[in-house]
């Protein structure tokens, strides 16, 4: 019989085109998530300050999603690592998400790992895909917010290279 480990663990990636540094500080800017996340609709506390492990956040979502939620900084290295944890109906839930610097940007990568009693996995399951769905939005909003503010001198050269193109700009940057 396989280990808990064995099962698949839900995840998601999401490729952003700027430094880990610069993701992993807006990833763990708690006291401005309502300014660049679409879903927070108010930070109603951040505890302790600095951010850092042990610290909790408590947040109000816009309706489709969780209303109120709270959760921990359960581990936090900057710039490549943050967990946090969450109940879901009394269960616990965690969240990883690491930071990898690749093709000059940050490939982020979030899963979901729980271990609960063999009984409740499925419905473990299900919360987490729901958790998942909702970072998948946040990570979204993440690299929208990150990517135009990042690397200024590089957009520059790519748009100089873009437009400089036989085609007037059709060509695409090589890899």
């Amino acid at each position: 019989m396989g280990s808990r480990n064995d099962a698949p663990r839900p995840s998601l990636k999401v490729f952003v085109n700027a430094a880990p540094v610069a993701v992993f500080s807006v990833l763990s800017d708690m006291e401005n998530r309502a300014s660049f996340l679409s879903s927070v609709r108010r930070v109603i506390k951040v505890q302790p300050l600095p951010v850092e492990a042990g610290t909790s956040v408590r947040e109000k979502r816009a309706i489709g999603t969780v209303f109120s939620r709270s959760f921990r900084i359960v581990e936090y290295r900057p710039p490549d690592y943050i967990a946090f944890s969450q109940r879901w109906l009394g269960l616990p839930i965690r969240l990883e998400i690491t930071l990898r610097d690749e093709r000059g940007g940050t490939l982020v990568t979030a899963h979901v790992a729980s271990y609960p009693m063999a009984a409740l996995r499925p419905i473990v399951r299900l919360i987490a895909a729901h958790w998942l769905r909702q970072w998948e939005n946040d990570l979204s909003d993440i690299k929208r917010h990150v990517e135009p503010r990042a690397n200024p001198a590089w957009r520059e050269k790519l748009q100089d290279r873009q437009s400089s193109g036989p085609s007037g700009g059709s060509r695409r940057p090589s890899k």
